[in-house]
């Protein structure tokens, strides 16, 4: 299994030139509102999914509530590798908090331990429940993959075949996700298989080639579901290319514009949606509270749950204009 570090020089580097407020105690990052500078916070997400966006928004409206600026990054290429150079350079660059969204939530949680020592550390959209993060915000996951089994057994009432798409598993809410859905299956007794699992590393091209393979090679395939963002869109333009629109039934996560409209046009039934613009503002301010009160700012337990809903061909367009008028507002 790969293992993913923070290069030891960066960070006695970054100690070596006075890395973190000055007043930070040995070991951490400084709270309690005795600095002499703006904050220093950023947002990481962990790939470049149009999902993020709303996310963005979300960041934008805390800061202009809150009075701060915060570097909202984007790893073009959705890998831990670029991830981890953001999270080095965030050490020599001296921010007081990070909140990230990590790729490879296990093999990254030494990396995550050694840069808390410098700032904050807080997981967004997928946690990491084993390193020293201080808190999560976002969706539980494991509860949103059991709302798409329960709607999985509405469509699948007599059984069948199914197949998930996800960029890796290697991330806590793709394990998570899958999990839900898997585990409602089993205690509902209705003959659901679980046929493929298709990882796609967060390469679309590919993710819409895992769909295009599956729907031509394993027989009598009855529903695909996307766990990522970006799957639903490409299980939708799959399933329109091969015409087994109606065929095969879709069902997918998030507010993907294309995923909205495909359920308009009766391509994929429904998307269990979470809400990125509160992963964005809630973050953001749960970074600046820390900073200024300390532990005291911290939610009961370390996770503030976002909580999700399913979004089908009758609701949709109220969704959708709700959304617009949320991203407008920001």
């Amino acid at each position: 299994m790969r293992k993913y570090t923070i290069a030891l020089a960066a960070i006695l580097s970054a100690a070596a030139l006075g890395c973190g407020n000055s007043d930070a105690p040995a070991g951490g990052p400084a709270t309690g509102g005795s600095r002499d500078r703006p904050l220093k916070l950023a947002f990481l997400t962990n790939n470049t999914a149009a999902f993020w966006n709303i996310a963005k928004a979300g960041v934008e409206k805390a800061e202009k509530e809150l009075g701060v600026r915060v570097d909202f990054k984007t790893p073009p290429n959705g890998k831990v590798e670029e991830q981890t150079q953001y999270l080095e350079d965030y050490v020599a660059q001296e921010y007081d908090a990070v909140a990230i969204s990590p790729i490879d939530a296990d093999n990254m949680a030494a990396l995550l331990d050694k840069v808390s020592a410098y700032y904050a550390v807080f997981c967004h959209d997928a946690d990491a429940p084993k390193s020293k993060r201080l808190a999560y915000i976002g969706t539980d996951n494991y509860t949103a993959g059991r709302a798409l089994g329960e709607n999985l057994l509405k469509v699948l009432p007599d059984g069948g075949k199914i197949a998930l798409f996800v960029g890796t598993l290697d991330s806590q809410n793709a394990r998570e996700r899958r999990q839900g859905i898997l585990d409602v299956i089993k205690e509902s007794g209705i003959p659901i298989t679980e046929a493929a699992c298709k990882l796609d590393e967060t390469d679309e091209a590919r993710a819409k080639q895992n769909v295009e393979d599956v729907i031509a090679s394993v027989e009598d395939i009855d529903a695909l579901i996307g766990l990522w963002a970006y799957n639903g869109p490409m299980i939708a333009s799959a399933l329109k290319g091969a015409g087994k629109v109606g065929r095969i039934k879709a069902l997918c996560f998030d507010e993907d514009a294309e995923t909205l409209q495909a359920i308009r046009d009766g391509v994929i039934l429904s998307t269990v949606v979470q809400q990125p613009f509160e992963f964005g503002y809630q973050t953001v301010k749960l970074m600046a509270a820390y900073l200024e009160e300390g532990e005291a700012a911290l939610p009961e337990g370390g996770t503030i749950n976002i909580p999700v809903q399913i979004i089908d061909k009758e609701s949709v367009d109220e969704f959708e204009k709700n959304l617009k008028a949320l991203m407008g507002g920001a």
